[in-house]
């Protein structure tokens, strides 16, 4: 009779122990990972990369042969000066070629095949690795003569600007157009995508706002907006722009430029990134309103580089005029991007200000959600404790075991007592006898 009381109160103490133990489990993680936002966020994609995706850098290769003449030297001092300005997402290098090079450099070298030195080759961020030249299987961006003209048509262009313009006035998504020449193919691919982009305006629903996401996205101030920019394969000061684009769709869809004869339209959002493509037929309803339903989706918060696309090069300075001036005016027109910032140094007060008063919110949510944690962490170790004490204490004491054979006895790996004491305890019990 007694021994069936001490087992069923062993069978308690077991169930009272595995009891609390969960819920002190469930409260120390909560208190470790309930202030953290979630990766799986409802701010749109489009508004996250605005936001914190900053565009990668094109590497700029100069070759030359032994040395460069005071002009050159000259134009490459001009290329300095957009990578230490930070007017450009570009990285500068020269390369000697009578100089050993490595083995990559070398690849490429032999790959390019100038007529004339110098000669400036352009390559894509996505695959430049840790200062190195681009790999030798991809194709240069662009490969041209070290002029200033050159210079002038790869750092900048009037439809980049217009690009920028229009993201920074709080344009979504801007669709651009690159018109394959044939009148008849262009006009219906305008026309599908404009018609198409007027009802995704309407329809679109952003994601709801929850409380772990990051006090700057106020989702229901943000309006979804779309337009559409146009650019021909033959216009010279677009040359860059446009090759840069296309060269893109040989790494995405493994389609050559020279078998691209359909329009194509790429969604540019964010800093300069640029979505997958539609071409020719895949410029439909369904293709242009699943790409729309995407960029204004819940973003995954993670890296850049974990999302498709690539980046433009563009002459802009993202990061200062994004912080101090969200929305730009219209008017007057630009001649370069870089004369944002004058206009935005006139808003500096006012920007100073709100974000003052968004950082006193943000540290208001912080210390909510540390009070909140703190709570959850006293609570799982208090519960844990008072678990530890059920198992190992009162167990140790008088919970007993039954062994394999059956016979009733004390838990050894649970008793503090050690052999000689039970020892003597036996001996004590035959003398009493």
């Amino acid at each position: 009779m007694k021994k069936k009381l001490l087992l069923k109160r062993a069978k308690l103490y077991r169930n009272l122990a595995r009891l609390f133990l969960m819920p002190a489990f469930i409260c120390v993680l909560l208190s470790m990972f309930a202030s953290v936002p979630l990766f799986g966020c409802s701010i749109p994609v489009f508004k996250y990369a605005l936001q914190a995706w900053q565009p990668g850098r094109y590497e700029i290769a100069v070759f030359y042969k032994k040395t460069l003449s005071e002009s050159d030297n000259l134009l490459v001092k001009t290329l300095d000066a957009y990578e230490t300005s930070g007017k450009a997402n570009v990285t500068i290098r020269t390369v000697d070629i009578t100089q050993k090079m490595d083995e990559t450099t070398n690849s490429i070298w032999r790959s390019i095949k100038p007529a004339k030195l110098p000669v400036m080759a352009v390559f894509y961020p996505f695959i430049v690795f840790e200062g190195e030249l681009s790999k030798n299987d991809e194709p240069a961006v662009w490969l041209s003569d070290l002029t200033e003209q050159n210079i002038k048509l790869v750092m900048d262009s009037p439809v980049r600007r217009e690009i920028a313009r229009q993201i920074l006035n709080e344009v979504s998504i801007v669709w651009l157009l690159v018109e394959s020449g044939d009148k008849k193919k262009d006009a219906a691919a305008e026309k599908t995508l404009k018609t198409e982009i007027s009802i995704l305006e309407k329809n679109i629903v952003l994601p709801e706002p929850n409380e772990f996401d990051y006090p700057y996205t106020d989702n229901s101030k943000i309006k979804f907006t779309l337009s559409v920019i146009k650019v021909s394969r033959r216009d010279v000061n677009e040359k860059f722009l446009v090759n840069s684009v296309l060269n893109s769709t040989k790494l995405i869809s493994s389609k050559d430029i020279e078998k691209i004869k359909d329009p194509v339209v790429f969604p540019i959002f964010g800093q300069g990134r640029v979505f997958y493509p539609l071409i020719g037929v895949n410029i439909s309803p369904d293709g242009i309103r699943e790409t729309a339903e995407f960029i204004a989706g819940p973003c995954s918060c993670t890296v850049k580089e974990q999302n498709p696309g690539i980046d433009l090069l563009m002459n802009m300075k993202w990061e200062s005029i994004i912080a101090s001036a969200p929305v730009i005016e219209k008017k007057p027109p630009l001649k370069s991007i870089s004369d944002f910032t004058d206009s935005v140094k006139k808003q500096e007060v006012t920007a100073d200000a709100e974000a003052g008063q968004s950082r006193l919110d943000v540290n208001t949510g912080k210390s909510d959600n540390l009070f909140r944690n703190v709570i959850y962490l006293i609570l799982g170790l208090a519960v844990a404790a008072f678990a530890w004490y059920i198992f190992h204490i009162v167990m140790s004491k008088k919970t007993p075991v039954v062994s394999p054979r059956g016979e009733f006895g004390i838990n050894k790996r649970k008793t503090s007592h050690s052999k000689k004491s039970l020892r003597k305890r036996g001996k004590l019990r035959i003398k009493n006898k």
